[in-house]
């Protein structure tokens, strides 16, 4: 047995070095075959308006995230959308109207990061040509590029009131030549390009005059990266995205902090055009005012302009491209990952947020909610015995006490206060004052009337309920952690009755009675429980609205519900003399 053992031994080593060196020449192979690059397709030559791009292969910050880029150059020629979808490259650089016409024609392509926040087309045409106005520019020709130009220009033909139908579209050169050459009455062009091309061609700037979207009411998401819907579906293929997006937001965060550096990168990649430093850099300056304004909001589309272009496009598929959006923000949400914040909202439910905080129904539900409270805390001082001033100090100080309070905690955009930007709220509150003196002095039995008791009973209650809801999406929506909601829906609602009680000197009863105003900080709670599911549906916009609703009626349900049943803290927590 010794003997066997000792020759066993050494056949046991040979194994484990041929099993060994096996896997070494697997590691290899794969070392030697790597995964093979994304191909990002340009929209335009190599120039100033890819420069973030460029430097984050310049500066090797696709390599370090450990992702392989190849940036192809577009072109006149190149349509970098018909691209994508014919699978030849892997994310296209190109417009929101351009994508949105492409999907109607049947693409399935996704905008998966919005890289400017502003945009620069113009409508580029010649006085000379007797354009005076965007109405003169029926029956002329004007020379596009993509098909979403035409698109968006008869868009912006719509808002004016000119027809459309007897344009003469005819396809753009490289820089606009038409233009220059008179073949053209107008051009399709952005303001960092073409606009600075036309007059170094000889155009003189008084034959030019320029139209462009925003001046019509018509936003215009310009650079964007799209890939195919079904790439998303791989694991590897976002993973990958993830880390080309998080190299492109330092390319660009290199670009806007450094432009005459990244000028010189840009001249080491566009060196087939004829355009020279003080052009590129002229652009990038340019290009840097459209980029976000705080790192954080890197790639993220509006979903407000997003709403905007599809209604203003006024495709037949609109109302599809409204409720099956083509963005997509979860790729950017990955780029937040690990950092430090409070904020529980993600970009989707945010703009959300904000985008029902300023419609026209939840404003009226504020300021109706005001006018309520003031109407209650009039009865409470009509009650009381206060004469009509003292009504309406104790009205106005009642329900708008508490917002002036938090608005002065949380400042910034909170300032100055909406009431005197806008009287209608103070207006409005005088009003119910009148109106709770009229229904005292009306009613047989004044404030011992069941009447009285029930109108103070109802409008307390409800504007509680409003008011609390409108706090807790205050600091939501100003992306703050999420521990203010239920302190601003509290705060909202109870601090101008603290206020209150102090110039009248009674004894608050917030803190020393059974359950009352801890209705709002359950409601601040339930708001945020609530926006945190909606989270995770990123294109199910009603579950805002339906959260906000389930708020409301969820303060205004337990504050009937503890006060008819006389709900009383645990005696441990409420010495009940």
């Amino acid at each position: 047995m010794k003997h066997s053992r000792s020759v066993l031994g050494p056949y046991l080593m040979i194994l484990f070095f041929l099993l060994f060196a096996l896997r070494m020449a697997v590691c290899n192979a794969a070392e030697a075959y790597p995964a093979p690059p994304l191909r990002v397709q340009l929209m335009w030559y190599h120039q100033s308006q890819f420069a973030g791009y460029y430097v984050a292969e310049f500066e090797n910050y696709f390599r370090e995230e450990g992702v392989g880029v190849e940036l192809l150059e577009g072109g006149a020629d190149i349509d970098p959308l018909e691209r994508l979808q014919r699978g030849e490259v892997d994310v296209a650089v190109s417009w929101l109207d351009n994508a949105i016409d492409a999907n109607a024609r049947g693409f399935h392509l996704v905008n998966v990061a919005q890289i400017f926040s502003g945009a620069g087309q113009e409508l580029i045409c010649r006085v000379s040509a007797g354009i005076h106005s965007l109405k003169d520019v029926a029956g002329k020709p004007i020379g596009i590029t993509w098909p979403g130009d035409r698109v968006n220009i008869e868009a912006m033909l719509r808002a004016a009131g000119a027809d459309a139908s007897r344009i003469n579209w005819v396809h753009r050169s490289e820089h606009g030549q038409e233009l220059v050459d008179g073949t053209a009455s107008c051009i399709s062009g952005m303001s960092y390009n073409e606009a600075l091309w036309v007059v170094d061609a000889g155009v003189p700037t008084h034959d030019l005059i320029t139209f462009a979207p925003k001046d019509y009411g018509l936003p215009h998401i310009e650079d964007g990266l799209y890939v195919r819907a079904e790439s998303l579906k791989s694991a590897q293929f976002r993973e990958n995205l993830v880390k080309f997006l998080r190299a492109a937001k330092r390319g660009w965060a290199y670009a806007a902090a450094q432009p005459a550096p990244a000028t010189n990168i840009v001249l080491h990649y566009s060196n087939k055009n004829p355009m020279g430093f003080a052009y590129q850099k002229a652009m990038l300056e340019n290009l840097i005012r459209m980029l976000p304004k705080t790192p954080d909001m890197f790639g993220v589309i509006s979903i407000r302009a997003y709403d905007q272009t599809v209604r203003a496009l006024a495709t037949a598929h609109a109302s599809e491209f409204l409720t099956n959006p083509i963005w997509t923000l979860s790729l950017v949400e990955e780029l937040k990952v690990g950092k430090h914040g409070g904020g529980v909202l993600k970009g989707a439910t945010l703009q959300y947020l904000r985008i029902i905080a300023d419609s026209e129904w939840f404003q009226v539900l504020v300021i109706v909610g005001v006018w309520v409270f003031g109407f209650a805390g009039a009865l409470w001082a009509t009650e009381v015995g206060y004469n009509l001033v003292g009504r309406a100090v104790i009205g106005f100080v009642g329900c708008m006490g508490g917002g002036v309070m938090r608005d002065l905690l949380l400042g910034g955009e909170r300032l100055p206060f909406s009431w005197l930007v806008d009287p209608l709220m103070p207006m409005g509150v005088l009003c119910a004052v009148i109106i709770a003196s009229l229904l005292a002095a009306m009613l047989p039995a004044g404030t011992h009337s069941r009447i009285f008791q029930l109108a103070k009973t109802v409008a307390e209650d409800m504007g509680c309920a409003s008011l609390a809801t409108f706090g807790a999406v205050v600091p939501l929506s100003l992306g703050l952690p999420w521990v203010w909601a239920p302190f601003c829906a509290w705060l909202t609602c109870c601090g101008g009755g603290l206020v209150r009680d102090v110039i009248t000197g009674q004894g608050s009863i917030s803190f020393r009675t059974k359950l009352r105003d801890e209705c709002t900080l359950i409601g601040g709670c339930w708001l945020v429980s609530c926006l945190i599911v909606s989270n995770y549906f990123e294109h199910t916009r009603w579950l805002v609205s339906v959260s906000l609703g389930t708020t409301i009626i969820l303060v205004c349900g337990l504050r009937v519900f503890w006060r008819k049943n006389e709900v009383w803290y645990p005696r441990w927590l409420h010495d009940r003399k």
